[in-house]
């Protein structure tokens, strides 16, 4: 059965036979903006109600018949549950980057004029966005962070192999800033890091590099690495003067005399 989200505004006690059209739209439009993180799937409306309170029906389809977006849809719906929760206890979640904060932000100013709460069902969670809610520290003046995605590496120290939200992960003391920085593994990657990591890597903290997606959630805050290969850095080898000297450079001659000739050009 395909993935279905309803969302219903209602107007606000005051005004109880007033509900704009605009204000609510704009509450449905921001709903799904929440939702929305994939170009895979699309939100095709089943129903929209005529009267007040308004009750609009989306269902998941995928933007190629050939594809199988249930699995996703419904990740996506249970991943935006979880961040509800977490938003009407009045935490900001922290996945949410910049344009979703600002949806947020818009859902719960709408609720202070105009419109009483708005209910948006998941399966089977339903979260009431209303007034009521404590904001999240900070959301009234601005966004705390901003989300922005690059494309790179660091390089660092392996400190501890562990889990981050269940998925496999390593954590690496960064070179430069010191920084403790989560890197989380692929399942493609699993086997292949599981394989070149030994436990006398952590232990010695081995430098090695990680490339992959840089999640920033600041200007210069490196929240997480999505990591896509991981290459460890072989340990320099300490060389003495001893080792560098070479007794035949000369050929022989002293170094004055070698010096000389090397200034007539007489040396090749």
């Amino acid at each position: 059965m395909a993935e279905r989200v309803t969302v219903i505004v209602r107007p606000s006690q005051a005004n109880e036979d007033v509900l704009s059209v605009q204000d609510a739209m704009h509450q449905v439009l921001d709903a799904f903006v929440l939702l929305d993180d994939t170009d895979e799937i699309v939100w095709r409306l089943v129903s929209a109600s005529a009267n007040s309170p308004l009750n609009v029906v989306a269902e998941a389809t995928s933007v190629d018949e050939a594809l199988d977006i249930t699995a996703r849809a419904h990740e996506q719906t249970t991943a935006l549950g979880e961040d509800l929760e977490h938003f009407v206890r009045g935490e900001l979640p922290e996945s949410w980057g910049s344009r979703k904060i600002e949806a947020a932000r818009r859902l719960l100013n709408r609720t202070k004029n105009g419109i009483g709460s708005t209910e948006i069902t998941l399966g089977n969670t339903s979260i009431t966005i209303s007034s009521a809610i404590h904001s999240p520290k900070g959301f009234e003046e601005g966004a705390p962070y901003f989300k922005h995605v690059e494309r790179g590496s660091i390089e660092g120290s392996l400190i501890e192999i562990a889990t981050y939200n269940g998925k496999p992960a390593i954590y690496v003391e960064e070179r430069k800033s010191k920084k403790r920085i989560v890197c989380v593994i692929s399942e493609e990657m699993r086997d292949k890091i599981a394989a070149a990591i030994h436990p006398d890597d952590v232990w010695d903290h081995r430098r090695l590099t990680v490339r992959g997606k840089l999640i920033f959630g600041g200007p210069e805050k490196l929240r997480v690495v999505e990591s896509e290969s991981v290459d460890l850095i072989k340990p320099s080898r300490e060389v003495s003067a001893r080792d560098l000297s070479d007794k035949d450079f000369t050929s022989g001659l002293s170094i004055t005399e070698y010096l000389e000739r090397l200034r007539e050009g007489e040396l090749g």
